[in-house]
């Protein structure tokens, strides 16, 4: 009688799928999952789709020979780039790479159609494929046309666009090129329907392709859950078009390291979400109109970071604003006050319904030298925040038995920190 078990191939995918899924919690790297495609044709056909779904996922590339694995990841991209040309011969809008490239020795065609498996994009890693492609050209046999020699850089960067956008079907995560419109080329349609993250540069300097991927994106995703601008320099219409667009946006993260004011059209974008956004992270020194404040209508946010900003800034965002159903709230205060009113805090725990369990001032030298009104912030947090379990907040010794009774009244306390402060 034969005892040995037969794993069918969608039971062994699902197994593959719960180690890349879980790999964060199960202490299991990518390496274990690619010690399974030796394993025989069976394992071999079942991983291979799965590992490259994020070929460039950091936590394959941490050996030894992180070089070789990602020049073998680029060799494998050039040799789908070229099957797809031969594909598609008869299509005249795709540049004729046969005649930029050629070869000392012919490249094997793919075993699998491994771009088709992609599921996270990023730029960066589209570039470095290129300028590996070209600076490893001898290793790989690879001779480039003289002509177009100067040029073959952002042929080949936009020719593996083209390549990403017709052959995935199911992209989840992209950081946006800023020099290509990737939302016109030919299957970015049904490659970015259900996208889910994007990430992306807006800057002063931009040129107008940025703001045409907005516009051409909005056109085609509505699924998006969570968007990351990094850095955001300047109010941007097309951003805020894409931002209306989503039916269920959860997550938004903006960065600067500069000082932006009027974000009317992200202003106004923002507030439209108050039904579905639940995290919202600054960092920098965003200016809105407090008058106008979209965090007046998100009603449903759940945590709220705030970095690097300055007081008078934070005092005007929070001023009038209500959330019933915060979580998680915490401030990194950008350079030395020498004086800081607590009054808006305050105001804005008593609307939280209860819900409050993380609350953190995080100050960017020292602290400051008065702070006004900490007592009724104390007060605040025993009052409205039975759930509260990490607090960081200053000390004055006057207020003493208001610490005590915090410290009494909070069950679920599991952290304090203080900052002491001298009383002048």
């Amino acid at each position: 009688m034969n005892s040995r078990i037969q794993l069918y191939p969608d039971c062994l995918r699902r197994i593959f799928e719960y180690i890349v899924d879980s790999s964060e919690y199960l202490h299991i790297t990518h390496k274990n999952l690619y010690s399974c495609i030796l394993v025989n044709k069976l394992f071999f056909q079942n991983a291979i789709p799965i590992l490259w779904r994020n070929p460039w996922n950091p936590n394959s590339n941490k050996s030894k020979n992180n070089y070789n694995k990602k020049l073998s990841i680029a060799r494998t991209i050039l040799s789908c780039l070229l099957q797809y040309h031969r594909e598609q011969q008869q299509d005249k809008n795709l540049t004729d790479i046969f005649g930029l490239i050629s070869f000392e020795n012919p490249m094997k065609d793919p075993i699998f159609d491994y771009v088709s498996y992609c599921r996270h994009i990023n730029c960066l890693d589209i570039e470095n494929v290129t300028r590996m492609l070209i600076e490893n050209k001898r290793e790989l046999n690879v001779i480039f046309d003289k002509k177009h020699e100067e040029n073959i850089g952002y042929i080949l960067f936009e020719e593996i666009w083209r390549l990403f956008m017709k052959k995935c079907n199911n992209i989840e995560y992209l950081k946006l090129p800023q020099n290509i419109n990737i939302s016109i080329l030919p299957g970015s349609q049904q490659c970015l329907r259900w996208l889910n993250e994007l990430e992306c540069v807006v800057g002063n300097e931009m040129n107008q392709s940025i703001n045409k991927n907005f516009i051409g994106l909005a056109n085609i995703c509505h699924n998006l859950t969570k968007i990351r601008i990094n850095p955001l320099d300047k109010d941007d219409r097309g951003l805020a078009t894409l931002i209306k667009a989503q039916n269920n946006l959860e997550e938004i993260h903006l960065f600067t390291n500069q000082h932006v004011e009027n974000l009317r059209f992200i202003n106004q974008a923002l507030s439209t979400k108050s039904n579905s956004l639940e995290i919202l992270s600054f960092k920098g020194n965003f200016y809105f109109s407090s008058q106008n404040s979209f965090l007046s209508s998100l009603h449903n946010l759940k945590q709220l970071h705030i970095k690097f900003a300055t007081y008078s800034n934070i005092n005007c965002l929070l001023n009038l604003t209500v959330l019933p159903k915060l979580e998680f709230f915490v401030i990194h205060l950008n350079y030395y006050s020498f004086e800081i009113s607590l009054d808006c805090f305050s105001k804005l725990i008593s609307t939280t319904k209860g819900l409050l369990r993380k609350f953190e001032i995080i100050n960017a030298t020292r602290p400051p030298s008065k702070i006004i009104g900490l007592q009724l912030f104390i007060q605040s947090i025993i009052n409205h925040c039975p759930l509260i379990n990490h607090l960081k907040i200053w000390y004055i010794s006057d207020l003493l038995n208001d610490f005590k009774q915090l410290l009494i009244s909070a069950e679920y306390l599991n952290s304090i920190e203080f900052d002491f402060l001298k009383m002048l």
